[in-house]
């Protein structure tokens, strides 16, 4: 652990370092318009614990259009709403994924990507 990290892991109850950082995209190339879903994973190894372990966290990036009166408007991920496709900005929300804390960060990532992959089987 960096001597930062040991300097403050007594004002925190827990501490996470991300390792690893990977995008996943999904084609749905059959809707109209055309979508991508993208998905930025972040397997994290935890530096409390009398062992060390990894896990993953997921987030989507999404289409957000926020209005003349500062109001968002919601908008499915990775679509905007009709019509406002020009002021567009993006922001990455969390996507929840579950059960991905494994011994390994490549086993952390495999468990993240297995759950999205499910995840797209499912909605298919």
């Amino acid at each position: 652990m960096s001597d930062n990290l040991t300097r403050f892991q007594n004002r925190f109850s827990e501490m996470y370092e991300v390792v690893r950082t990977v995008e996943a995209i999904i084609a749905h190339p059959e809707e109209e318009p055309p979508v991508e879903e993208v998905f930025r994973i972040e397997v994290m190894r935890g530096l409390f614990g009398p062992e060390e372990h990894f896990t993953a966290r997921c987030w989507i990036k999404t289409g957000v259009v926020l209005t003349e009166e500062d109001e968002p408007v919601e908008a499915l991920p990775g679509r905007p709403p009709l019509g406002l496709i020009s002021d567009l900005d993006t922001i990455w929300t969390e996507y929840p994924i579950d059960q991905t804390s494994r011994p390994t960060a490549d086993a952390a990532l495999q468990a993240a990507l297995e759950f999205l992959a499910s995840e797209e089987e499912l909605a298919g």
